[in-house]
C-alpha cells in the first residue's frame, strides 16, 4: 500500500508557533481574563491571560501570570479579584460553588459578586 504524506500547509511556509518562541509578557490592566480552576479535591489556582493585539517591544504576543501555589477557594478568589483583568471566570463543572444550580455547571461562568 502506497501512502504519501499529506501536506496541509503551503510549501515553503515554516510551521511553528512563534508565540511560544518568546517568553510571555505581563497582562495589561483592563484586558484579558482571570480563570479560576480547581482539581476537584479542594485545591484551587488561577491564571490571568491576555492576548495582545500585536507583539510588545520584547516580542511577546501575550501576557500571562499565575497564582503562585495551590490555595483554598477563598485565597485564590481574593487573588483573582485583586487583578485588574477585564473579566474573571470560574471553571465548571470541575468544582461548582455551593448552591450553584446544575444548569450553570458546564463551561466558564463569571466570578460571583463579592
Amino acid at each position: 500500500m502506497d501512502r504519501r504524506p499529506v501536506r496541509r500547509y503551503p510549501t515553503g511556509v515554516p510551521v511553528s508557533d512563534d508565540r511560544m518562541a518568546v517568553a510571555p509578557g505581563l497582562p495589561r490592566p483592563g484586558h484579558g481574563i482571570v480563570y479560576v480552576r480547581s482539581d476537584g479535591r479542594g485545591r484551587w489556582w488561577a491564571t490571568w491571560a491576555d492576548d495582545y493585539p500585536q507583539p510588545d517591544e520584547a516580542g511577546a504576543a501575550y501576557g500571562h501570570i499565575c497564582f503562585e501555589g495551590d490555595g483554598t477557594y477563598d485565597v485564590v478568589e481574593a487573588w483573582a479579584r485583586a487583578q485588574a483583568a477585564a473579566e474573571r471566570l470560574v471553571a465548571y463543572p470541575a468544582c461548582p460553588l455551593p448552591g450553584t444550580p446544575p444548569e450553570l455547571w458546564p463551561g466558564q461562568v463569571p466570578l460571583p459578586p463579592a
